[in-house]
């Protein structure tokens, strides 16, 4: 296995690939009734593999870039050059809507927008009737989106998340309600984002537009990309004091990789420090008898 893993390196296969590949070794081993080829006599799996992984994934790695958050102060400077961006009233409503629900209800921009130009599922896109407006659509103070792929719904439950009006320059409800104003709510199960041109909206087209609208705002528009609507969502809910178990639920992450995204102000910063210089000796030995009483109590 060592030596299939190296093979598999000198051919310049990623490391999610070679574990891919040795996995499915595995499980067709295991299937014809061998042992686990990963695992040693006790079980455990084989620590020089592991080790010849971790250091091919090391080598041969490429770091990502990491891309600034769309915070929602960015989100209305973006919406005031819809229109410059994209040619049209009508199209510059779509790219709001867009924008705007990516980042108010954190959504993952595949939840959102068609992977091809044509060709719409309704199965699986999001669609004109997944938005519901309560009461109604003229009085609506909120609405309710229905998501039916997820990355973290891998059995296709689908869930239903509210997004609330806030009567701001980036409302996602005010911006959603001019957007089907212009396309249209009659059919029910046509694309959400569909553009003047009839074809519908993707990802790259989605991101060429908002990084356009950022550099005419005086962002650096290269420096983000459509992932940076959920990420901005959770920085904008960290900033204005929300609690990490709350942005997770909002966020319907799975585990704490949200808190990657989060970044503290100078002015939490500057607390932490005061803070810090105020420590005294009895507060520390306070804190450590207090951690000493509480580990001795989950052991006895």
């Amino acid at each position: 296995m060592i030596f299939f893993a190296v093979f598999e390196a000198k051919r310049r296969m990623s490391p999610g690939y070679i574990k891919a590949e040795l996995s499915a070794v595995a499980a067709g081993t295991i299937a014809n009734g061998f042992a686990d080829p990963l695992r040693d006599a006790n079980n455990r799996y084989l620590p020089h593999l592991r080790r010849v992984i971790r250091g091919i994934s090391r080598t041969c790695s490429i770091a990502r870039r990491k891309r600034k958050p769309l915070t929602t102060d960015k989100l209305a400077a973006v919406c005031k050059w819809a229109r410059r961006v994209t040619g049209s009233i009508y199209n510059a409503a779509c790219l709001k809507a867009a924008l705007t629900l990516g980042v108010y209800a954190l959504l993952r921009v595949s939840e959102m927008v068609s992977p091809k130009t044509t060709g719409h599922v309704p199965g699986k896109g999001m669609n004109v009737g997944d938005i519901e407006f309560l009461p109604n659509f003229e009085l609506a103070d909120r609405m309710v989106v229905t998501v039916k792929n997820s990355k973290a719904d891998p059995f296709r439950n689908g869930c239903d998340l509210t997004v609330f009006a806030n009567g701001s320059e980036s409302c996602p409800v005010a911006a959603m309600k001019q957007w089907l104003r212009c396309r249209g709510r009659r059919d029910k199960n046509g694309c959400l984002f569909k553009l003047s041109s009839g074809k519908l909206m993707t990802r790259p087209l989605l991101q060429k537009w908002m990084r356009a609208g950022l550099d005419l705002a005086g962002y650096k528009g290269e420096e983000h990309s459509t992932h940076s609507m959920r990420a901005g969502g959770a920085e904008s809910l960290a900033a204005t004091g929300f609690d990490a178990s709350t942005i997770q639920v909002l966020g319907r992450w799975a585990s704490s990789a949200f808190l990657l995204y989060l970044k503290l102000g100078d002015s939490v910063r500057k607390q932490a420090s005061k803070a810090m210089g105020r420590l005294k000796r009895q507060d520390v030995e306070f804190m450590a008898d207090r951690d000493k009483a509480i580990y001795d109590g989950e052991w006895r």
